[in-house]
């Protein structure tokens, strides 16, 4: 859930239902794999971080692709991909666009890290609150508003 929430707020990134799980899998491959030996050979970690990294890369490029040409627009806040777009005058070339996937998979997995952060502080607090179901009832509705929420990633 915390992957799919950076790709949609910081990039505006909508997978489908079926791409969601094979790119969550291959997030965790990759940031499983950022503290392991660097060894390129197929049965260590760090190979198969690089398998997702490439996988993860394609399926950013598509996404960038898509929302570059405009047709992609789902929501009605602006992401951080918009204001660089906005900023940028020139297409997107390949060059442009390995570039830009790149700041994109460092925005991924930094904002993984914070909204995991940020949830398992809200968790604790929701414990200790003696209403915990109005309020945890307020942050299910919120996140179904903003189409965030998936009941079958929470218990």
């Amino acid at each position: 859930m915390t992957m799919s929430i950076a790709c949609k707020v910081l990039l505006g990134f909508d997978f489908e239902e079926g791409e969601k799980e094979k790119y969550n899998k291959m997030f965790l491959d990759f940031m499983d794999a950022l503290m392991t030996l660097p060894i390129n050979v197929p049965g260590f970690g760090f190979h198969k971080g690089m398998k997702a990294r490439e996988g993860l890369m394609a399926g950013i490029k598509e996404q960038l692709l898509r929302l570059s040409s405009k047709e992609g627009k789902t929501s009605s806040f602006k992401t951080a991909f918009e204001h660089y777009m906005d900023s940028v005058e020139e297409e997107i070339t390949l060059d442009t666009l390995d570039t830009i996937a790149e700041g994109a998979l460092d925005l991924i997995s930094n904002g993984f890290s914070t909204i995991s952060s940020a949830l398992t502080s809200l968790i604790i607090i929701l414990g200790k609150k003696k209403k915990k179901k109005h309020v945890l009832n307020k942050v299910r509705a919120e996140l179904d508003q903003h189409g965030l929420f998936e009941s079958e990633d929470v218990c």
